[in-house]
């Protein structure tokens, strides 16, 4: 993968036309771009689009079918200026729009075993013996991410109470963090009880977390 270029370049965002009905002009670029895609590039365009933040190539290895396309995928996708790549860091991204639009492509089948492989691919992630930096916690929260998009939300705030509060509360501050966490387990709103099915003991420190939102 040393022959990327254009590291953060993503051509397809920077040609959105910010004047007018933004939102039609963005689905219109991306439509153009996204229908030009075979079914396999655009399959492997929302998969990426399911992670949280920026992945490393082992991480779409261990969840893509194609594997022995995958490299030749991701250049073009990023020659087509729908991926980013940074070099430094050896990590893939997606703009936001385009993120939000290729997930928005999706089935919900495919949703469901893309988020439900990168469960597993995370749980076997090794965790830190202690957290220093927040980056640290990065992993941690991609497997809540992909818990919740998986519709498992009680596991997801087990693991939130486990490995995420504490750290993001007391040692790093990291309120907007917080709040964007556990937002969405909030299904009905903010003035809802979150969509968790265990009433048991540890719903009541749920309580001392919502004010924060």
């Amino acid at each position: 993968m040393s022959d990327f270029k254009h590291a953060g370049d993503i051509v397809v965002a920077q040609k959105l036309n910010v004047s007018g009905d933004i939102t039609a002009h963005q689905n219109h670029i991306l439509e153009v771009s996204y229908n030009g895609l075979s079914s396999r590039q655009q399959k492997l365009l929302g998969t990426i689009a399911c992670f949280r933040s920026s992945t490393k190539l082992d991480a779409l290895e261990s969840i893509i079918e194609n594997k022995e396309t995958l490299e030749n995928d991701l250049r073009d996708l990023m020659k087509r200026g729908l991926l980013q790549y940074d070099k430094s860091n050896k990590m893939f991204d997606l703009h936001p729009i385009v993120r939000r639009y290729a997930y928005d492509q999706l089935t919900a089948s495919d949703r469901a075993v893309a988020h439900t492989r990168l469960i597993n691919y995370f749980e076997a992630v090794s965790k830190p013996e202690t957290v220093k930096m927040l980056e640290d916690l990065v992993p941690v929260i991609e497997l809540y991410h992909h818990m919740v998009r998986a519709g498992n939300l009680d596991e997801a705030w087990k693991l939130f109470h486990d490995r995420i509060n504490e750290a993001t509360y007391y040692q790093f501050g990291a309120y907007q963090l917080r709040i964007e966490l556990l937002r969405v387990l909030f299904l009905d709103g903010e003035d809802k009880l979150p969509h968790l099915k265990d009433e048991s003991p540890s719903m009541d420190s749920m309580d001392s977390l919502i004010p924060t939102l």
